[in-house]
């Protein structure tokens, strides 16, 4: 058997180097067991985008969900349990790029950006208007604005655009940069990674004594921390619990622009045009359900589809540069909220897994979160309506 870690954090993504870190902030010392690399699957290929906002898209704007080619997907739960850590996650964002940058070396490319949700036909304006009103309440900073004003921001948007709802102090990160960042943080804190295949434990009464390897080695721990994205359902089937957690392929492409395109995230529904910090833009996006967790195959009709619309949307976006598809498997709860906390039944199991396409979004809020309930079984989030026990788990 291995050398004992006191935490083994299964899953090398945003939320396991998050937890990771946050660990070690509080002295815990981790150990990350990852099959492939850092952010090797749905983590290192997200669009990074970070802000409270952007669980409204699927939540309050979807009335706009249905697509006629049946291609795209979305949850249909509502999220706003999931505001106060998406409140927490922007709120930290800021603070944690600069700290990772100054302990690991790597900048993970945060910057400021706005959203703006376009709306191209009536019945969207009224809709946005009516969101802006009863959203005052939830504490968003919402505001309209007219196509004259859109246009003097840059924005590009088609000229059949009616206005927009602005939502102006979200962020964003590169997301494979993001991970990076918080894996080289949290080694030099303390934090190890170990790459293996996870493909069971070790149990001693109602604890998990040891994550168990394909390799035939063990990890000792103290606590474990199933991070796996849409794999974590399998560990949970390790310990004879069945997770509902239904696995969708995402697609994004990142294309040059002849012209730099100005900070905002542009969305009419989830058709998204984000700009990066080194002046690429993500075009998307597209989500597949009824695929496999290994399925994660870009179609060309899914590129054709988020060219389509991204032109639609900016019609500039005619003459960009295709350089980059983005393809991850996601792991979405029948509810759409993700699972967080203790495993009923296990003394020191926990589970962040089921976070769908916001795991980079609420990262840094959920990582804390577990961290904090490992050192005292407390956290300042609630987390109640997120909890395992919801789905038996």
């Amino acid at each position: 058997m291995a050398a004992k870690a006191e935490v083994a954090i299964i899953g090398g993504g945003a939320i396991g180097f998050s937890t990771a870190y946050h660990l070690a902030k509080q002295g815990i010392p981790s150990q990350v067991i990852e099959m492939d690399g850092i952010a090797a699957k749905a983590s290192g290929r997200a669009m990074g985008y970070v802000g409270a906002a952007g669980l409204l898209t699927f939540t309050t704007l979807n009335e706009w969900r249905s697509e006629p080619d049946g291609m795209e997907t979305y949850p249909t739960g509502d999220l706003r349990p999931c505001l106060e850590l998406g409140w927490e996650s922007q709120r930290l964002m800021p603070q944690l790029a600069a700290d990772l940058k100054e302990e690991g070396g790597v900048d993970a490319e945060y910057g400021e950006i706005a959203v703006a949700f376009a709306a191209f036909d009536e019945e969207e304006e009224r809709f946005l208007k009516r969101r802006i009103a009863e959203l005052a309440d939830e504490g968003f900073d919402l505001s309209w604005v007219g196509p004259d004003e859109l246009r003097a921001r840059g924005l590009g948007l088609n000229p059949e655009v009616r206005g927009a709802l602005l939502e102006p102090n979200d962020g964003q990160v590169e997301a494979y940069r993001y991970v990076l960042a918080l894996a080289q943080a949290a080694e030099r804190r303390g934090a190890s990674i170990k790459y293996g295949e996870a493909v069971g434990f070790g149990r001693h009464g109602q604890r998990v004594s040891s994550v168990k390897l394909a390799s035939g080695e063990e990890v000792g721990a103290d606590a474990v921390v199933i991070a796996m994205g849409p794999w974590s359902a399998q560990a949970a089937s390790w310990l004879g619990s069945d997770m509902p957690l239904d696995p969708v392929r995402a697609s994004c492409v990142r294309v040059e622009m002849t012209d730099s395109y100005p900070p905002y995230w542009s969305a009419h529904g989830i058709k998204l045009i984000s700009p990066k910090v080194d002046g690429t833009v993500l075009v998307g996006y597209v989500e597949d359900r009824g695929v496999g967790l290994e399925d994660d195959r870009i179609t060309e009709a899914a590129i054709n589809k988020m060219v389509a619309d991204g032109v639609h949307m900016v019609p500039g976006l005619g003459d960009a540069r295709l350089v980059e598809v983005r393809v991850g498997i996601l792991g979405y709860t029948p509810d759409s909220l993700p699972v967080l906390g203790r495993l009923s039944g296990w003394d020191n199991v926990y589970m962040a897994a089921g976070l769908g396409t916001f795991g980079i979004s609420l990262s840094p809020g959920v990582g804390r979160t577990i961290a904090d309930l490992i050192a005292s079984d407390r956290t300042a989030q609630a987390i109640e309506s997120m909890s395992p026990a919801r789905f038996g788990l």
